[in-house]
């Protein structure tokens, strides 16, 4: 056995323990996002810079949490929940591991069954008056800071089915900055899967 698939057995092992992604859509091991734009050359994919240029289906997300983030879909092919095909030259392929993504759709570690102790600790870290009215987001952001500071984002289920046999869209909302391991034109990224 190689030492490289020893590794990453050893990995999801230990992430078992802490359940981090269990019952996730997105299973443990590597992943790949893609990120649609018509900008050419994206060296980093940083949100910061994309703040500045939010279309109409990312201004919505905005109204629930002023953090800057960059959204990804989570499948080749991936259509928006609301939109369906996005429009854009370039799909941009970003490769993470899924223990940088925290799942908000299988909150665990439960975050938010006790969300008077997650309160009180988001408090002690960001020294916030206890009358501060807390974005759920940004508590799990920061409280992520201090348990699990390799995550990069959330993952997000995206708007319900349509039909009974269709998937749940889940989507990926990243606050840190990335670079693209590669890029595909559209045609690639909506051909059929086989």
């Amino acid at each position: 056995m190689k030492i490289k698939h020893l590794i990453e057995q050893l990995v999801l092992e230990e992430l078992e323990k802490y359940k981090i992604g269990a019952g996730s859509a997105i299973p443990a091991g590597p992943v790949k996002l893609y990120h649609i734009s018509d900008t050419e050359g994206i060296k980093k994919l940083d949100p910061n810079v994309a703040v500045k240029g939010k279309k109409g289906y990312s201004s919505a997300g905005y109204k629930t949490w002023d953090q800057p983030r960059v959204f990804f879909f989570t499948k080749k092919g991936q259509l928006d929940g609301g939109f369906r095909k996005i429009q854009g030259k370039y799909v941009y392929v970003v490769e993470l591991d899924r223990s940088e993504l925290y799942d908000l759709n299988h909150d665990d570690p439960n975050y938010f069954a006790d969300w008077d102790r997650a309160k009180k600790r988001y408090i002690e870290i960001t020294g916030h008056d206890s009358t501060f009215s807390v974005n759920q987001y940004d508590l799990l952001k920061t409280l992520l800071g201090k348990d699990a500071p390799n995550v990069k984002g959330f993952l997000l289920r995206q708007g319900p089915k349509k039909e009974p046999a269709e998937e749940e869209n889940t989507i990926a909302a990243l606050w840190e900055p990335v670079e693209p391991s590669g890029v595909i034109t559209p045609e690639e990224y909506y051909e059929k899967q086989k």
